[in-house]
């Protein structure tokens, strides 16, 4: 649709020209928006959110955060990759890049970052209940389900996303993130494993 539907692709790069002008702050608010806000507008929607008070607040400005911090490291990322293999859309450059994000970034970066930020803030950011948390099983309970969801999701969904050029992959991506995150949360209902790219 990028590449066929004027109005479509003028948008994207509208959008894509904003985000380049607010730089890393921009992504930072769009990865908040993304995997934070546009979650608990579903929840707030489909009646899932029972009460608008000081924990879902404290709750969805964490996890606003969290998703914002993310962001901002995936726009690096993929500017960097942008450099080390390019900007060709051939499956070569394609599995390049979703190698890379998928096997280097996800399970090393995001996904463990992702759980140790929600496991402290289930510690009620208390030291030694986050320590505790760590050391019983974490990797196994809370990092492996994660990535392999985040695998089936995103490694298809990253081959179509590379396949943009660069201002628009950040666009593309954090809308597929919004998708994700909002089929996670109604999938899960006690949300023990992380959706993050």
């Amino acid at each position: 649709m990028y590449y066929t539907v004027a109005p479509f692709h003028l948008r994207l790069d509208a959008l894509a020209q904003a985000k380049v002008a607010g730089g890393l702050l921009a992504s930072g608010l769009i990865g908040a928006l993304a995997g934070g806000i546009v979650p608990e507008i579903a929840k707030a929607v489909t009646g899932r959110v029972k009460r608008f008070d000081a924990a879902w607040a404290e709750k969805t400005a964490f996890t606003a955060l969290l998703y914002g911090l993310l962001g901002v490291t995936v726009d690096l990322l993929y500017r960097e990759q942008t450099h080390l293999f390019g900007s060709q859309a051939d499956l070569r450059t394609l599995t390049c890049k979703t190698c890379l994000d998928m096997f280097g970034y996800t399970p090393f970066i995001s996904i463990p970052f992702a759980c140790c930020m929600l496991a402290f803030y289930e510690s009620r950011y208390r030291f030694t209940r986050f320590r505790a948390a760590l050391a019983d099983s974490f990797f196994m309970k809370r990092v492996l389900p994660s990535l392999v969801l985040c695998w089936a999701f995103w490694i298809p969904v990253l081959y179509c996303v590379y396949a943009f050029p660069l201002p628009i992959q950040f666009i593309i991506a954090m809308l597929a993130e919004a998708a994700w995150v909002v089929i996670f949360v109604f999938m899960n209902t006690s949300e023990p494993v992380v959706a993050v790219e």
